[in-house]
C-alpha cells in the first residue's frame, strides 16, 4: 500500500520558486489555497496562477493592461471587485470561474493556459 502524502500549496509553491514561496504574502496565499480546496490539481492550478500573476503577492504592482487600468486586482488578478476579497474568498471565485468555464474562460490566451495547465500536471509529478 501506498503511503498518502498531502501536497499543500506551500510544498507545491516551493517546488516552483523555493525563494519567493517563503514570503509572508506567499504564505497568506498558500493558507488560503489550503482552506479553499483539498484537491491536488486545484491546488497545483492555483499555485501555478498566482504565481504567472502576481508572484505570490497580495497586491502586485499593476503590470498588465487591466491591472493598469484598474480593473484586475489580487494575487490572481480577478477582474472587478472579486480582486478586492480576502485571499480565501479570491481562490473560491477562481475555482468558481474554472468550474463554469474551464481554464481558458480565466485566460485571454488558450495556449497560454494550456501552458500553465502543464506546468501544473509537472508540479505534481515532481
Amino acid at each position: 500500500m501506498m503511503p498518502f502524502v498531502l501536497l499543500t500549496a506551500s510544498a507545491l509553491m516551493c517546488r516552483m520558486s523555493p525563494t519567493e514561496c517563503r514570503s509572508d504574502d506567499a504564505r497568506t496565499i498558500a493558507h488560503a489555497i489550503d482552506a479553499t480546496t483539498d484537491d491536488p490539481g486545484l491546488r497545483a492550478h492555483l499555485v501555478v496562477y498566482s504565481y504567472h500573476e502576481s508572484h505570490w503577492r497580495l497586491h502586485p504592482e499593476p503590470a498588465s493592461w487591466d491591472a493598469l487600468a484598474g480593473v484586475a486586482h489580487g494575487f490572481l488578478q480577478l477582474w472587478g471587485r472579486a480582486g478586492l476579497k480576502t485571499p480565501e474568498d479570491q481562490c473560491r471565485v477562481w475555482l468558481w470561474l474554472v468550474q463554469r468555464g474551464g481554464l481558458a474562460a480565466l485566460d485571454s490566451s488558450p495556449r497560454r493556459a494550456a501552458r500553465r495547465a502543464a506546468r501544473a500536471a509537472r508540479l505534481l509529478a515532481e
